[in-house]
């Protein structure tokens, strides 16, 4: 367990010439440092559960049971987390168009495609952001996210489908440095709150993401609103997605990653 935090360090603070593939949708230094991670924990559970075994039951098979409790423990965990995303809504956008506030609108990144186009996930954020702005929700518009795998990053790619939307491009802002979601609210917290002093955030990103959302938000003591795409997908779209957000957040629970 420690020789893998020393490796997930040292792999945090260096830069591998590691290639920019995706893998369910996040970048491969990414899903690299959350295998590791998770690795750790699933050891971690094992080495708990081979105590609680000898302690309390007999000692033959000791190191199957171990593992058999432990995969329930995970299971038990992820299915918690899938539960806990299912049903949570962004803000009511007419309630926000009737309180007459002003956002600034942080556009969160997400996967760029073959020809440096937008994925379905990227454009229905980006358009989303467009119709908050023509509906006067939103003065401005910030775009974050780098690491595409093609030539530009995925906040140059939501700023061009954005400006096709004809959206004045003196509103929109471009960060093209943050990989991951707990970057980009990082990146608000200290670029908008504390040096731009902005005060009426609302962040756009789709519906299974917004509870991971809030809780980095409330981690980081980030006060900001979220409003949810308009992308539909099928079933097994949405499944996955799920399951993918659920690892996500039991990974940000215990890592704060």
């Amino acid at each position: 367990m420690t020789l893998l935090l020393i490796l997930t360090e040292i792999y945090s603070f260096n830069k591998l010439p590691l290639p920019k593939y995706y893998f369910f949708d996040h970048p491969l230094k990414d899903v690299l440092k959350g295998i590791l991670l998770i690795i750790y924990q699933i050891i971690q559970f094992v080495f708990i559960s081979v105590v609680w075994v000898s302690i309390f039951e007999r000692k033959s098979f000791i190191i199957f049971r171990a593992i058999v409790n432990s995969a329930i423990i995970v299971v038990l965990l992820l299915t918690f987390s899938f539960v806990h995303i299912l049903g949570k809504k962004g803000e009511d956008i007419n309630a926000l168009k009737r309180s007459r506030i002003l956002y600034t609108g942080v556009v969160l990144g997400s996967a760029v495609w073959t020809d440096n186009k937008p994925s379905p996930s990227l454009a229905a954020r980006t358009l989303k952001a467009s119709e908050l702005y023509k509906e006067g929700i939103l003065d401005e518009i910030q775009l974050t996210g780098g690491n595409a795998p093609g030539e530009l990053s995925e906040a140059e790619v939501a700023d061009n489908y954005l400006k096709s939307l004809h959206v004045n491009s003196d509103h929109i802002w471009v960060e093209k440095k943050t990989s991951s979601t707990t970057e980009q609210i990082k990146f608000i917290k200290n670029e908008l709150i504390t040096k731009k002093d902005i005060k009426n955030i609302l962040i756009i990103s789709d519906a299974y993401h917004l509870t991971r959302i809030k809780e980095i938000c409330s981690f980081y003591k980030v006060k900001a609103k979220v409003a949810a795409s308009d992308l539909k997908s099928g079933f097994d779209s949405e499944m996955y997605h799920k399951i993918r957000e659920s690892i996500a957040l039991l990974i940000f629970w215990f890592f704060a990653l």
